[in-house]
């Protein structure tokens, strides 16, 4: 058992999304409910109302006022029963909202997505350590997702639970991409999304990071990474059958036994991902974000990270190193990113832009994603 701590707003994607105009008083609405407010839906038949409804660029820029007027909607009489759940904010856009992942209308943070996150780290670290291994995946960089996937089976030996945070409302907060443009020398600062979140300073106890290995389930797991070893033994097409190996032995031990690795590692990763955001917030000349406070607020993570804390940073808008092993490879620009991210920009810093989120003070300030865990 573990615990958890949202440190900052964390959005988990399902790809839907909603229109604001479908929140009245702090709760969220079927757009079928708000309609069923019109009293005279005939008239909105004849009208051309239907049309503009089903055009969603049309109504996705409609301002809530400006909807209620066409649509003759009467959003106080909305029949209360019918809301899907309670939501809360500080200050939104109008637009669309894109949804945060929730089971039975209550958040959650999937497992999936913790295990997500500890095999990323887990790679990373394997990289970091092991030069051969290194080499070989740098030699064969255009071969890594076939690689990765014959490899990644032994993932199976990890399980997450996910975490369900029963009576806990979504936040909206409006998320900017910012950025510094060298090719015009302008400064971007463009509207990426609504977004519903787990909101900051949410927490919960005993929860199940993971599931203790006994002696069972360890004989279970050998098993699988036999099996596996074996089939790369009769593997035609593999590239190095002695590397494959050794990279399945050495993900297997970090999988069955987190403690003995995983924090240390996690601080390296996470540290380096934080002096690339550092250094875009300290060389971009960018000045419509609150610099400050985030610089403030990262040296304070890494405070915590030296001391011990487990950090992570999972769901959308977060930045592209922290969805990726690139970080592990020295010559990133030359291998990993001619694969993943073909630019052949060189210019510093490497993270060119950063989403940064609304805060309750009209700022941005406030960067998405980050979380503590207690394994």
């Amino acid at each position: 058992m573990g615990k958890i701590n949202v440190i900052t707003p964390i959005h988990i994607a399902t790809g839907n999304d909603y229109f604001t105009f479908t929140i009245y008083d702090k709760k969220r609405y079927p757009l079928e409910a708000m309609l069923d407010t019109v009293e005279n839906k005939e008239e909105l038949i004849k009208s051309n109302g239907l049309n503009k409804l089903l055009n969603k660029n049309s109504v996705s820029q409609m301002s809530n006022d400006e909807f209620f007027r066409i649509f003759q909607v009467q959003s106080s009489k909305v029949d209360p029963s019918k809301a899907l759940y309670s939501i809360d904010y500080y200050r939104y856009r109008t637009g669309k909202v894109a949804e945060c992942e929730k089971t039975c209308n209550n958040l959650y943070i999937p497992g999936s997505t913790i295990k997500g996150y500890i095999i990323n780290v887990a790679w990373y670290d394997m990289i970091n350590k092991d030069q051969e291994i290194e080499r070989y995946l740098s030699n064969n960089i255009k071969f890594l997702n076939k690689i990765a996937t014959r490899v990644s089976q032994i993932q199976q030996v990890l399980v997450c639970r996910d975490i369900v945070l029963e009576d806990e409302k979504p936040y909206l907060y409006n998320c900017n991409r910012f950025g510094y443009n060298q090719r015009d020398n302008r400064e971007t600062n463009m509207p990426v999304a609504i977004i519903e979140t787990i909101n900051k300073d949410v927490s919960k106890d005993e929860v199940e990071i993971y599931i203790e290995h006994n002696r069972e389930m360890i004989n279970q797991y050998k098993v699988i990474k036999n099996s596996i070893l074996s089939s790369i033994d009769r593997d035609r097409n593999s590239r190095d059958r002695r590397i494959e190996k050794k990279m399945v032995e050495s993900l297997y031990k970090r999988l069955i036994n987190l403690s003995s690795w995983f924090n240390k590692a996690n601080e390296h990763f996470v540290s380096l991902n934080i002096d690339e955001e550092l250094d875009f917030i300290d060389y971009t000349r960018n000045k419509s974000f609150d610099k400050n406070t985030l610089r403030d607020f990262y040296n304070n993570l890494k405070n915590k990270l030296s001391q011990g804390k487990i950090i992570i940073r999972i769901g959308k808008y977060t930045n592209y190193y922290f969805k990726t092993i690139s970080s592990a490879f020295d010559n990133f620009y030359d291998r990993f990113s001619e694969v993943y991210s073909p630019s052949k920009r060189k210019s510093k810093p490497e993270i060119e832009s950063m989403n940064i989120l609304e805060g309750q003070s009209g700022r941005f300030d406030m960067v998405p994603g980050y979380l503590e865990i207690e394994l």
